[in-house]
């Protein structure tokens, strides 16, 4: 596994600044294969959550208390996997444009379109 760069403050920025185009890019692929797996694992607990309550094997409040708790879980982690499929979108679209001569920083780009933390 690699570093955790989240380029969301200045002391990371200057920790990218120097990784060249392809290792920025492998980066974000492994960001994009965690999180599809967080995707994954969330969606099986939602559906055990639903099951075990189906199934009576939790009554309520605790069974639907579980499933909206997976439930919630199960959203953070598609909004994680969208985002950083967000991010490898743009670090792919700016290494062509760079290897095409094109001329603008990843940090200017990805700035611009405020995709870098979690909460935009």
């Amino acid at each position: 596994m690699g570093k955790n760069w989240e380029l969301s403050s200045a002391n990371e920025w200057n920790e990218v600044d120097h990784l060249s185009a392809r290792e920025l890019e492998d980066h974000w692929y492994e960001k994009v294969r965690d999180a599809l797996a967080d995707c994954n694992r969330a969606s099986q607990q939602r559906r055990m959550a639903a099951s075990a309550y189906r199934s009576g094997e939790t009554p309520s409040p605790d069974g639907w208390s579980a499933i909206s708790e997976a439930l919630a879980a199960e959203r953070r982690a598609r909004q994680e996997y969208a985002r950083a499929q967000a991010v490898l979108e743009e670090v792919m679209v700016w290494k062509r444009k760079r290897e095409a001569g094109a001329g603008y920083g990843i940090r200017t780009r990805v700035n611009q379109l405020g995709r870098l933390t979690p909460d935009h």
